[in-house]
């Protein structure tokens, strides 16, 4: 697994409870750029996350679970997405690789239908696409809806409003792009 897969998976603990809201349209919108400094090295990702993905009930022992999308960058590199979820995934139908697991999810973008490749660190409350067509589409989207096969609950599907991923996606990619990103 990419070492950056790892890296980030440790960010995302600070981002958890971040759930702005547009308080135009009253919805969870993309929040703003933040940066994430790695104290051993001197690099600097920065991360967006959105609004979190209606609360999908599951049954015993996972109760309600919730998501939220983020986007990721580091330093001269393209923005990647991950989601996060209350409950580490217990995904079926994935290729067990050396500490980390690879799926191909069905992702739903304002109605058209793709699948995408993920991978999930064993036992991570997260999954990460590096695929630059997810990037580009949830940017231009209005509406994710992605659909999981997980363990005991069949095929779920989580809802996420892409408000605001435009700007905080376009943001990123000037950051980490840029030759100084702060």
């Amino acid at each position: 697994m990419p070492q950056r897969l790892v890296l980030n998976g440790t960010l995302i603990g600070a981002l958890w409870f971040i759930a702005p809201l547009d308080h135009a349209s009253g919805q969870a919108s993309w929040g703003q750029v933040r940066a994430n400094p790695d104290e051993l090295t001197g690099n600097v990702s920065h991360y967006s996350v959105s609004g979190p993905a209606a609360t999908v009930r599951f049954s015993f022992p996972y109760d309600n679970v919730r998501g939220y999308i983020y986007a990721v960058c580091e330093s001269n590199e393209s923005p990647y997405i991950g989601l996060t979820f209350s409950r580490s995934p217990n995904l079926v139908n994935d290729q067990t690789e050396s500490g980390y697991s690879v799926s191909r999810n069905r992702i739903s973008i304002d109605g058209n239908v793709e699948r995408y490749r993920f991978t999930q660190q064993w036992g991570s409350r997260n999954i990460f696409s590096t695929d630059q067509r997810l990037v580009a589409r949830i940017k231009s989207g209005v509406l994710m809806r992605l659909e999981l096969d997980w363990y005991g609950e069949g095929k779920v599907i989580f809802s996420f409003p892409l408000t605001g991923s435009s700007k905080a996606i376009s943001a990123l990619d000037s950051k980490c792009k840029s030759a100084n990103p702060d």
